[in-house]
């Protein structure tokens, strides 16, 4: 039974709206954008005519849904404001990591935001449709390289060979770049391709024939140009193979194709042909002349034989050849000459080198004729051809041509030097006539002079010769270096050449700027003087040398020249002295000597050398210590086996003798004078009697002895020599002797006073008796006595009794004593060779 139709009526119409998406959730935007987006979805009530949120940087989608009929639910979807970025790491196409920035962005902000691309830079937009949409740019690091690299190389393999032989081609990819094919290819390559596919791998393909079968042989045959069978073996190989050895019968070609291969062809014949030729000829010695009047017939037949020596060819016969052609064939050739008209002969006339007429007749006839015999006029010439004729030729003249020649010559007696400036004129000519002078006639100025009959009309005349020379002659002949002896200058020679009737008795010339002139008689009327001289100077040079001095350690300037005899030398300058020698009665020299010696003008700026030898130093005599010990001390002498001697030298320039001084008085040169003395003593003989004891040679203070005798001090003084010069330092200190009485209850160290000077206690006898003292107080350093006071006899505490001297001293300068101190102990002053230049030599030793 069917099934009735259910009637019902519609609803209430319904309205829903939609933006930015067919619902809330906005399936519309990629799920990242939807995960990295804070989205916020507000969903309220509202009436149903109410219009829903646009859409705008912060919303995404709004959705108003219709439910009932009086209200509907918005749904509205929100993002934070702003654009929002996402960034990727990508492999492009060739595989290069590359960095995706993807942003989300309003469509507000385009296009303005909107980057360009470039190399480097891909940029994409994508429209969402809901008024935003997302920008994609990628960025790879570097432009990579897509090389590709193509290597190949003509097919040269022949093509027979090409059928024989397989080609391939293998492509495989690997990992890297690609890169330049080798060069050459290797061998059997025909191309080899390599090309990048992405960054990491690349793909190479290489084509290439089979050599694997190689080698490969291809036999066929053929005709050569001798009617030979050849058999041609063709074999294709690789180019390192070495190609068969060339034999008689078999010939070889080995080409390299340039692949690696090589072509080898070989030929063989069963037999090598012997393509024999044989040939006999004879030059054609036939005059060209002669030929025109013979004719030469040459025949060539071709007939099925073998080639083989005609042997000589006959009299007549140029040439005979037989020559093999091929294996079946040969070829004959005949040249001949037409012999049967002999002799023959061509008449002509000719002039010879003395334009006489001379009748030529030629004949050419056969080798075995007898020539004829030559006479005076006729001249015979006979020349065998070779060929089996003969060419005979008769010359024949009138008469016989008389050539006679005259000359006569003279000696040049013009001096060399002027042979190069006046010069000599030579002339030759031709003439008509034929009479000749025997001998000829020398013209005014000639040297030479010679006529000669050339030929039948004319002569030849040769002359040589100074004519027209006026006198005198002066010429500057040269200029060069010279005079050398003189100090050398740029000279000139001047030659004089003049006849005696101008100057009658010629004399040299003479002067200071003349080395050498003389005066030579040439015999022929002449004479010549050639004079040497300065060619523009005024004086002769300056020569300067320089020699070193041993003695001054510096250079001698020393000026020469060569002046006129009457040179006054000036006043002698500071270290400069000037000589004049005389040369010659015309020339004089002076020298100039300079020894500037003003780097050693004093003893300060002296050169110093050194000595070591022996030296005795001066004895010395302390008279009051002698006296004093009983002659045992005081007395002293010193020697030295060696000791350094300082030698100073050095020069004044005073016009005076040099002034001569102790140290310290401002002379030119400060000396000590060392004058010693010999002293007598007298001591006391063991027979009680008084005797002289004698020093020698000694330095000592003023001396007055026991009896009486004076001795003054020498220079330098005992004193001096030890100790110095006296200062105004000074001072008194008191010297005891013990005398008797001695007293008693004295012990040593003890003080004691006497004429107010106080002493200490060095010796006492058994019951203390005071038998020795000294002074209690004396200088610290050394001093000098300068003078002595006996003060008496004084008792002191104790019943001693002291005879007392008083001891006045001065304490000396420091650095005055001699010794310790460098003295001189010799010095020498002389005159040098430079006027007011003295030398000064002083020796000098550490005094000891």
């Amino acid at each position: 039974m069917p099934i009735d139709q259910r009637l019902t009526r519609p609803g209430i119409p319904l309205h829903s709206e939609f933006v930015g998406g067919e619902s809330d959730t906005i399936r519309e935007i990629p799920p990242e954008w939807r995960a990295a987006l804070d989205l916020l979805v507000e969903q309220i009530p509202m009436p149903w005519d109410r219009p829903i949120v646009p859409l705008s940087d912060t919303v995404l989608a709004s959705k108003a849904e219709q439910q009932f009929t009086s209200e509907r639910m918005m749904r509205t979807t929100y993002k934070p404001p702003g654009v929002f970025d996402l960034f990727e790491s990508y492999t492009d196409r060739h595989k290069q990591l590359g960095v995706r920035h993807k942003s989300f962005h309003f469509i507000g902000d385009w296009p303005g935001t909107v980057p360009n691309p470039s190399a480097l830079t891909d940029v994409e937009t994508r429209n969402f449709g809901n008024k935003h949409y997302e920008q994609r740019v990628e960025t790879v690091p570097t432009l990579w390289t897509d090389e590709s690299f193509c290597e190949e190389r003509p097919i040269v393999t022949p093509s027979d060979f090409r059928a024989k032989l397989g080609e391939n081609e293998h492509c495989v990819d690997a990992i890297g770049q690609a890169t330049q094919p080798p060069d050459p290819l290797p061998i059997g390559v025909i191309k080899w391709c390599d090309n990048n596919v992405d960054f990491f791998v690349h793909k190479t393909c290489i084509r290439q024939i089979d050599l694997l079968s190689l080698p490969a042989e291809i036999d066929n045959s053929e005709t050569n140009k001798f009617k030979q069978v050849e058999a041609v073996h063709r074999i294709l190989e690789t180019d390192t193979t070495i190609p068969a050895l060339p034999t008689s019968v078999q010939d070889v070609e080995f080409t390299k194709l340039g692949d690696g291969t090589a072509l080898e062809v070989r030929k063989i014949v069963p037999i090598r042909f012997p393509e024999s030729k044989w040939t006999r000829e004879r030059g054609i010695v036939t005059p060209s002349d002669f030929r025109a009047r013979l004719t030469e017939k040459e025949t060539s037949s071709v007939f099925a034989g073998t080639a083989g020596d005609p042997g000589v060819p006959p009299v007549g016969v140029l040439k005979h050849e037989e020559e093999q052609l091929d294996v079946f064939n040969m070829r004959d050739i005949l040249r001949t000459i037409d012999t049967s008209t002999l002799p023959a002969t061509i008449n002509n006339k000719e002039t010879n080198r003395f334009k006489q007429v001379v009748a030529v007749d030629r004949t050419l006839e056969l080798d075995t004729t007898v020539p004829m015999v030559p006479t005076a006029l006729m001249d015979v010439e006979f020349s065998k051809l070779g060929d089996g004729t003969a060419l005979e030729v008769h010359k024949t003249v009138s008469e016989v041509f008389n050539e006679l020649t005259a000359t006569i010559e003279i000696a040049d007696l013009v001096p060399e030097i002027f042979k190069a400036v006046i010069p000599i004129t030579s002339e030759e000519f031709e003439e008509i006539g034929s009479t000749i002078n025997d001998p000829p006639t020398l013209a005014l100025g000639d040297l030479f002079r010679e006529e000669k009959r050339v030929t039948e009309f004319t002569r030849r005349i040769r002359h040589r010769g100074r004519a027209g020379v006026s006198y005198p002659q002066v010429k500057v002949a040269s200029r060069e270096l010279g005079g050398e002896k003189f100090g050398g200058e740029v000279l000139q020679t001047l030659a004089t050449l003049n006849t005696f009737a101008n100057v009658i008795n010629p004399l040299p010339d003479t002067g200071l700027g003349i080395t050498t002139s003389r005066v030579r008689d040439l015999g022929n009327g002449t004479w010549v003087k050639e004079t040497e001289q300065w060619d523009t100077a005024t004086q002769w040079s300056l020569l300067h040398d320089v020699k070193w001095d041993r003695e001054g350690q510096t250079f001698i300037a020393i000026e020469k020249q060569t002046v006129d005899p009457s040179y006054v030398s000036p006043a002698p300058a500071a270290y400069t002295v000037e000589d004049v020698q005389q040369i010659d009665k015309w020339h004089s020299r002076r020298i100039k000597t300079t020894k500037d010696f003003s780097a050693h003008h004093d003893a300060g700026s002296a050169l110093i050398s050194y000595r070591f030898h022996p030296f005795k130093f001066p004895g010395t005599l302390d008279y009051n210590r002698l006296i004093t010990y009983d002659h045992r001390e005081g007395y002293r002498r010193a020697a030295a086996l060696l000791c350094r001697h300082t030698i100073r030298t050095w020069w004044i320039n005073f016009a005076a003798p040099p002034t001569i001084g102790p140290p310290g008085s401002g002379n030119q040169v400060e000396v000590n004078e060392i004058i010693t003395d010999t002293v007598n003593v007298p001591i006391f003989a063991p027979n009680n009697s008084t005797e002289a004891q004698t020093y020698p040679e000694v330095l000592h203070d003023d001396i007055t002895n026991t009896l009486g005798a004076f001795y003054p001090a020498t220079s330098p003084s005992f004193t001096q020599y030890y100790l110095g010069n006296t200062s105004s330092t000074t001072g008194s200190f008191g010297v005891g002797t013990a005398v008797y009485p001695y007293g008693t209850g004295y012990h040593i160290g003890q003080s004691v006073t006497a004429g107010g000077y106080s002493f200490v206690v060095t010796n006492i006898g058994s019951a203390g008796e005071l038998y020795g003292v000294i002074p209690a107080t004396t200088p610290s350093g050394p001093y000098i006595v300068t003078s002595t006071v006996n003060l008496g006899n004084f008792t002191v505490a104790g019943g001693g009794t002291l005879d007392v001297i008083q001891v006045n001293y001065s304490v000396p300068v420091p650095g005055s004593a001699w010794v310790g101190s460098e003295r001189v102990i010799a010095a020498t002053i002389t005159q040098t060779d430079i006027p007011n230049l003295w030398k000064v030599v002083t020796e000098a030793v550490v005094m000891r």
